[in-house]
């Protein structure tokens, strides 16, 4: 008998420690699950406005995103779950950090699994308010994200060297709270929806640098850990989680999902607008005079004037070709528009067989095989044109043939232009 009621006791405390682990599992998975679409809501809704950002905001260009929400103390608007506004401190290519801003974006104050609001990062050269010079299907993230095993050395690039594949905003689901992080209600901010606090260091981890995750924290500097700026040279590194150390404890628990610029360039190319936009583009210089074209070193955005190519000037528009309010979007799109101009001032090429003192040529979407990052890229003819057109226009040829306008099924073929 008491061999009995030990081995039922035994059984007992067995079925006790599964069932414990199951509900254990149970919730996680429910928690995996509220993060998970808590996080899918708020890429859709951020693809959504960049997508539509012309359509509420005259003379811009589609792809920009909001800023994130700092607190009301710096938005310069009350209330939780609004976009900045240009904040102190904040320039040109300034990538930021803080609260997603869903009352901007029509939506509820989202929470992942374990009840803490999300949190949202922009890149600098994609924010609405301080805007870059350019924002095209070209225009790079500046963040790099990276995976980590929870051993030193074995923190890896996710993307590796495709620099257009880095995000242009990562989503935060920040997650339960880690050693060194404060959540206390803020003294100064409205957190009457998601409690808390605007400081970035008391959500997204780590609170310090450890050398297992080869110091990457996913926070800025500045005030509340939130702004920093970022370039191809020095993108922002992120780590993403979940990384635990080798006794099982967490060093990340942040879960985060990205978007890049294809996915947002992938409506945007789609509206029934856009090819419109390329037409009124290819267009901008179809009346004199005609300013010779010039090359852009896309670093410190200084043009050179170029020097002829058999009987041809070749290169990009200048800035002031353009600069006028209605064709404000096309000075996003310049390093897509190729220029070339008869050095004679006459009517020396053809276009489609037409006779034109010019051509302007907007270059289709990127190829497999074409890389527009660095400088030394841009001014790469063969990175943009192709074909007969990319040798018409490096050989300085009399005779250029191509579409004559921008289709969606067929992004990447060039669109030319005569100037009569």
């Amino acid at each position: 008998m008491a061999l009995l009621l030990l081995l039922l006791l035994i059984v007992v405390g067995v079925l006790a420690v599964f069932v414990t682990g199951m509900n254990r599992a149970a919730q996680q998975q429910e928690r995996d699950r509220i993060t998970s679409e808590a996080l899918a809501q708020a890429k859709a809704a951020l693809i959504g406005y960049a997508v539509t950002y012309s359509d509420t905001h005259a003379n811009q260009v589609n792809g920009h995103l909001p800023l994130p929400d700092l607190g009301s103390s710096r938005n310069g608007i009350p209330g939780e779950g609004n976009a900045a506004g240009n904040f102190t401190g904040n320039v040109v290519n300034l990538s930021v950090v803080g609260r997603l801003p869903w009352k901007k974006l029509g939506l509820p104050p989202l929470r992942d699994g374990y009840g803490e609001c999300l949190w949202y990062a922009v890149s600098g050269a994609f924010q609405n308010v301080q805007q870059s010079p350019f924002l095209n299907w070209d225009t790079l993230g500046q963040f790099e994200i990276y995976t980590s095993n929870g051993v030193p050395g074995g923190t890896v690039s996710a993307v590796g060297a495709n620099y257009h594949q880095r995000p242009v905003a990562v989503i935060f689901a920040p997650g339960p709270l880690l050693a060194g992080q404060s959540r206390a209600t803020s003294a100064v901010d409205s957190v009457d929806e998601c409690g808390g606090n605007y400081d970035a260091r008391n959500y997204l981890d780590t609170s310090d640098p450890n050398t297992l995750i080869n110091n990457i924290i996913n926070y800025f500097s500045g005030t509340n850990s939130a702004t920093g700026t970022t370039s191809l040279a020095t993108p922002k590194p992120i780590i993403q989680g979940t990384v635990r150390d080798s006794s099982g404890g967490w060093l990340v628990n942040d879960r985060l999902l990205t978007i890049n610029s294809d996915e947002l360039f992938r409506g945007i190319k789609k509206r029934s607008d856009f090819s419109t936009f390329i037409a009124s583009a290819v267009a901008c210089l179809s009346f004199p005079p005609l300013p010779p074209p010039v090359t852009i070193d896309f670093d410190t955005l200084l043009e050179t004037p170029v020097s002829p190519v058999g009987s041809l000037n070749v290169g990009r528009i200048p800035n002031s070709a353009c600069n006028i309010p209605s064709y404000n979007p096309v000075q996003k799109w310049r390093d897509n528009l190729f220029y070339a101009t008869c050095t004679t001032g006459s009517a020396c090429l053809t276009v489609n067989g037409s006779p034109c003192k010019g051509v302007v040529i907007f270059a289709g979407e990127r190829g497999a095989m074409q890389m527009r990052a660095t400088n030394a890229q841009k001014n790469d003819w063969s990175n943009y044109l192709e074909g007969p057109v990319l040798s018409a226009f490096s050989t300085g040829s009399a005779n250029f043939f191509g579409a004559s306008s921008y289709s969606a099924s067929a992004p990447s073929t060039d669109v030319l232009a005569c100037i009569p």
